[in-house]
């Protein structure tokens, strides 16, 4: 009597040498764009917000002016907003004295007419506010960071002597430092596992008898 063994096909170590090569390929060209596409729609949001900071800190500016450009404070849409030492909405331009962070935090709810969450602390808010004094610079910062639990930086600084206000953004990926370890450990490993592979290969060929 004969007995019929059956045999179970699996994958041969060349098949799976290629499958991992394709998947090393892949981590490295898709992956990157995933997060470039995450990264730039943070970035897209926090330019987004600093127009609309910058635009409603020109238009205050313009309707002190249009009440005389005299008093500390100017009523705009029934708030009651200061305006410091250099003429700017805010408190106190340098170097008198830096702003607090609730100094910041308050401006922020005064200019800005969003649904966006900030506190001075981090925690599930949106957004971070910060008040410095810069030396180098002679002049007060009111600093707004988005997103503050993620591991890089990414937000705006409005200069309380000049107005102007600045987006700021030392995200890895436009030459920063820091982060993007990821992707590149997933490749690292994908490469170990192809090398792993190919080496078994050289070193115990491919059977191609039946038994």
């Amino acid at each position: 009597m004969k007995w019929n063994k059956a045999k179970s096909k699996g994958f041969t170590l060349i098949e799976l040498t290629v499958g991992v090569v394709l998947i090393g390929v892949l981590s490295v060209v898709a992956a990157p764009k995933m997060f470039s596409v995450s990264s730039e729609a943070k970035t897209s949001t926090v330019q987004k917000v600093a127009r609309n900071f910058k635009s409603s800190i020109d238009l205050i500016k313009s309707a002190w002016h249009v009440e005389g450009g005299q008093g500390s404070t100017v009523q705009v849409q029934g708030q009651t907003i200061s305006i410091n030492s250099s003429e700017w909405p805010g408190p106190a331009g340098a170097p008198s004295s830096a702003p607090s962070d609730n100094d910041c935090l308050e401006l922020w709810n005064q200019v800005l007419k969003t649904e966006e969450t900030i506190a001075t602390s981090t925690g599930s808010e949106n957004w971070l506010a910060s008040g410095f004094y810069n030396a180098s610079q002679s002049a007060n910062f009111c600093s707004y960071q988005y997103l503050p639990n993620d591991s890089d930086y990414r937000g705006f600084v409005y200069n309380l002597n000049t107005g102007d206000v600045n987006y700021t953004d030392t995200n890895p990926n436009t030459g920063g430092g820091g982060g993007g370890g990821g992707s590149l450990g997933l490749f690292g490993l994908i490469a170990l596992l192809g090398l792993a592979c190919i080496r078994r290969i050289g070193l115990r060929p491919i059977r191609t008898s039946n038994r």
